[in-house]
């Protein structure tokens, strides 16, 4: 569910540590109150949208769309999802005021993407246009 060797952070690590322990995956919808701690901004019949809280500390915006069924492939999204996923955009670039964004997605073999949730989700992030914003994919 989980691949550990990708953590960018010591927090992070032990976070994971503790979801491997448990053998869940912590982006199913049942499990997401166990690990994340920050609050759902937005729900739909297929995401969830809450914020990242542990990269991207230098982004106005880092924000996660996840997936609320357990998969790791775009291929086995239905077409409602997508639709859902575009209106949720939009809605996240006029909340926030989105002059620019990175919108990016975590999918397939962890050794290829840099992630450590396999479980499809997004990336929304967003600098304030002072500070450069360094986002790491693999």
């Amino acid at each position: 569910m989980i691949d550990k060797k990708n953590a960018r952070s010591p927090d992070y690590k032990k976070s994971l540590d503790r979801i491997d322990k448990g053998g869940y995956c912590p982006f199913c919808w049942k499990n997401l109150a166990k690990e994340h701690k920050k609050p759902i901004l937005l729900q739909t019949k297929h995401w969830v949208v809450t914020e990242n809280q542990f990269s991207y500390k230098e982004a106005r915006v880092k924000l996660l769309l996840i997936y609320k069924e357990h998969t790791n492939e775009f291929l086995e999204l239905p077409e409602e999802a997508w639709l859902e996923l575009r209106d949720i955009y939009k809605k996240i670039i006029s909340k926030f005021k989105l002059r620019g964004s990175s919108f990016f997605s975590r999918q397939g073999d962890t050794k290829y993407t840099g992630g450590t949730v396999k479980h499809l989700h997004f990336h929304i992030i967003a600098g304030d246009g002072k500070k450069e914003v360094l986002v790491r994919v693999g």
